[in-house]
């Protein structure tokens, strides 16, 4: 991987795209919002999304993302879609979803290896049944329609293919992002996690963040997954099937 080392702007970094576009970035310090970078300890990235839902990204200053919240309409007002919380190392803790500011469907609880834990079950917000390790994570694969899978779901051409991929496609994409003649802010390097579901044609859905490094990182590695080409999807039984998959994307760091 080539060395990171990436310009931002006086906005920090607003980028657009056809699935997404950054309405607002308010940096907060110790006694609420501020300006200056400098004085920044956190920051709060505003997306708008084409379906009308919005969401709220919570960051650490040069840190991982604390958690996600999706909104239902411009003022923030009540829930409606995903949310994710993150530990202080950037791991997912818990995933979930709100219909009309209430928890609803299934809501998942993982340890530090990114494994369940516990799931919860929710109706109109109210807590209908606990699912405990033992069986949470058999009962999640009967829920989704999972089949036992004999051949996960793979990138075309393998590892060197993947590598190949990433150091086509990743660094310079990056970089028509930002202001080059802006003064230069290194961005640390790490391992971002990335999960998603590759359908029964190889198609990539569902993509989110499971281990965060900092905003840059993450919204580069669910880049580098989203543009990917058509995957090899999971087979089960010689036929294609849909599956989930947990792609790590290593920043190196000059």
């Amino acid at each position: 991987m080539k060395p990171i080392c990436i310009f931002l702007v006086t906005l920090l970094f607003i980028h657009i795209s056809n699935a997404q576009r950054v309405t607002k970035i308010l940096l907060l310090g110790e006694k609420g919002i501020v300006k200056d970078f400098k004085l920044a300890k956190s920051f709060i990235v505003m997306k708008k999304y084409p379906d009308g839902t919005y969401q709220r990204l919570n960051y650490k200053k040069g840190g991982p993302m604390e958690s996600l919240q999706t909104y239902g309409d411009s003022s923030l007002s009540f829930f409606e879609g995903n949310y994710y919380k993150y530990n202080s190392g950037g791991y997912l803790s818990c995933k979930g979803y709100y219909s009309q500011n209430k928890k609803d469907s299934t809501w998942f609880y993982y340890n530090d290896s990114l494994k369940i834990i516990r799931m919860e079950i929710y109706k109109e917000g109210e807590l209908i049944k606990t699912i405990e390790p033992d069986t949470a994570r058999r009962d999640f694969a009967v829920m989704n329609g999972f089949q036992r899978i004999d051949a996960e779901p793979s990138f075309p051409g393998g590892n060197n293919a993947w590598s190949k991929y990433l150091n086509k496609h990743f660094y310079d994409k990056v970089l028509e992002t930002f202001d080059k003649d802006v003064v230069a802010r290194s961005v640390k390097g790490g391992k971002v996690i990335i999960h998603f579901l590759v359908n029964e044609t190889g198609d990539v859905k569902n993509i989110a963040v499971w281990k965060s490094v900092e905003y840059i990182l993450d919204e580069e590695a669910i880049r580098l997954i989203r543009d990917s080409p058509v995957w090899n999807p999971a087979t089960s039984n010689g036929l294609k099937v849909k599956a989930y998959r947990l792609q790590s994307i290593d920043f190196a760091q000059d």
